[in-house]
Parts: structure tokens; C-alpha cells; sequence
């Protein structure tokens, strides 16, 4: 478990760890001004020093927040990456069903 579950950042109170990659950890948050739960997409600690990995995390969340289309998350703020939480299975689940 992530030392960042049940910590507040900014308004919303980090829940639980949902994912983790290359380029980020997503939490799932309680909005605590609007009563939401919403994904958070952070920087690990060990990278969000690393100027590189800061502007490519830059790069992501401004093209994500350039896209209009209702099959594609909205991005909600910037900082780190605040997004809606949807409730779905893990990608690799739902491929699987498809061989």
C-alpha cells in the first residue's frame, strides 16, 4: 500500500491505490469540497524530481485536456492529473475475454 493512501492532497482525501505505471501512480480520492470520488494521476516520489519526467507528465495531461469526445475521460486539473474515477475492470481483463 501506497504511504499516500489516507493522506489529503489539496481537497481530496487519497482513498486507495488503484494503479501504478511508468508514467504514474492513479489513486481513487474523495473530492472533498464536491462530495465526488475522482481518479488522481500522480508523479512517484523517486521521479517527480526528474525534470524530464515532469514535462513529459505536462505534455500528458495537456493533451488529454485537448480532446472533446464522450468516450474519452475529461481531465479536471492540472498539477497532477484529476479526473473522473470510472468504475471498470482492469484493461488486461477485458481483453483477455478476446483471443
Amino acid at each position: 500500500m501506497s504511504d499516500l493512501v489516507g493522506r489529503t492532497l489539496s481537497h481530496d482525501r487519497i482513498l486507495r491505490q488503484v494503479g501504478a505505471g511508468g508514467m504514474g501512480e492513479v489513486y481513487e480520492a474523495e473530492d472533498l469540497k464536491l462530495g465526488r470520488h475522482v481518479a488522481l494521476k500522480i508523479l512517484p516520489g523517486e521521479t517527480a524530481g526528474d525534470p524530464q519526467r515532469r514535462e513529459r507528465f505536462e505534455r500528458e495531461a495537456k493533451a488529454v485536456a485537448a480532446l472533446n469526445h464522450p468516450n474519452i475521460v475529461t481531465l479536471y486539473s492540472s498539477g497532477w492529473i484529476w479526473a473522473p474515477l470510472l468504475d471498470y475492470p482492469p484493461f488486461q481483463q477485458v481483453i483477455a475475454k478476446y483471443p
